[in-house]
């Protein structure tokens, strides 16, 4: 068996091979380090995206906080309420109240008196935005934001209060305030709230991020999701010690598709921690992210081998056309 030898290589492979060899060095090295670069950077945008759908998020539960906070004003200082609440005449509240409460498109809004029970209610209803009036006959003076003004409590923040409540007449968030007569004292209590269905589909649509609400316990109450996701296995304590510090992030799948979310406290106007919000984005941006940096990096070791094909070929052409003439006279001779 003949021994492979180079010197048996053509003078056109001798002068080729070198810069083939050379190229997918400079291509392999290269195609690592600017694939890693790329990736790091992909995941930063990433991240960093989905840190801005949580700070969205936030500001948008702040604005709804300020506008339910208008209209609740409006309310409470509407001529007529205040005494319509003494005499308990339901008919005069619902006409006084009712207008209002349409044209500011709320989902829901309550008449207390002053010991928390319901005088008028008003549901919106989601799919066909047509209100309902149904008699509410439990109290809600259990809710902390009731209770509050019930006990006439007033904090630095003022007499208005936030919270969420959980009943079997829904899932909403709570902006309360009191009802005084014309002497300061308090007559009644109003309440004036958004459903927690449309608060996570407002997010939705602001952030194009799946948004999920948690209560303290970690248990989620409204999603985006098609199904409701799993309790994350972070400890809320975590979450609410660490929110000045670390924004907390979990996988999760829902649907066969694979997430990102970041969970952080859920604050109200006065600091107050009510909930746990959590926005999320789908992973497969960064897998096609991924698999076009790699078809990237092949383009570039595929072009950097042909255009050092081509470089090796037309040098060996060059210099092989003189080398051949030297070759083929002294073969003559």
């Amino acid at each position: 068996m003949k021994r492979f030898k180079l010197n048996h290589l053509s003078i056109r492979v001798k002068l080729t091979l070198p810069y083939v060899l050379l190229s997918l060095l400079i291509a392999t090295g290269g195609g690592l380090i600017v694939t890693q670069l790329m990736l790091d950077s992909v995941e930063q945008r990433f991240t960093n995206q989905l840190l801005e759908t949580r700070k969205l998020a936030s500001e948008l539960m702040v604005h709804e906080e300020d506008r339910l906070l208008e209209t609740l004003r409006l309310l409470a200082y509407t001529e007529g309420v205040p005494a319509a609440i003494v005499q308990r005449d339901h008919d005069q509240i619902m006409q006084l109240v009712y207008p209002v409460t349409f044209n500011a498109g709320e989902d829901v809004v309550l008449v207390l008196d002053e010991d928390g029970t319901v005088l008028a209610a008003m549901l919106r209803v989601a799919d066909t935005n047509e209100y309902q009036f149904p008699q509410i006959d439990e109290k809600v003076n259990t809710f902390p934001f009731v209770a509050k003004l019930v006990n006439q409590e007033v904090d630095e923040m003022g007499d208005k209060y936030s919270g969420v409540s959980d009943a079997d007449w829904g899932a909403y968030f709570f902006v309360s305030g009191p009802v005084n007569d014309q002497e300061g004292n308090l007559v009644g209590v109003i309440l004036v709230g958004k459903s927690l269905s449309g608060i996570v589909y407002k997010i939705r649509e602001e952030t194009l991020a799946q948004a999920t609400i948690y209560d303290m316990d970690f248990i989620p109450i409204s999603s985006t999701f098609v199904d409701l996701p799993s309790k994350p296995d972070i400890k809320p304590e975590t979450v609410l010690e660490r929110k000045e510090k670390e924004t907390l992030l979990r996988d999760l799948t829902s649907t066969r598709v694979a997430y990102t979310e970041v969970v952080s406290a859920w604050e109200i106007r006065d600091g107050e921690d009510i909930g746990i919000l959590g926005t999320a984005l789908p992973k497969d941006f960064l897998v096609q992210a991924s698999r076009l940096t790699r078809w990237n990096v092949i383009l570039q070791i595929v072009l950097a081998i042909t255009a050092a094909i081509l470089l090796g070929g037309w040098r060996s052409a060059k210099k092989n056309n003189p080398t051949h003439k030297i070759k083929t006279t002294a073969n003559e001779i």
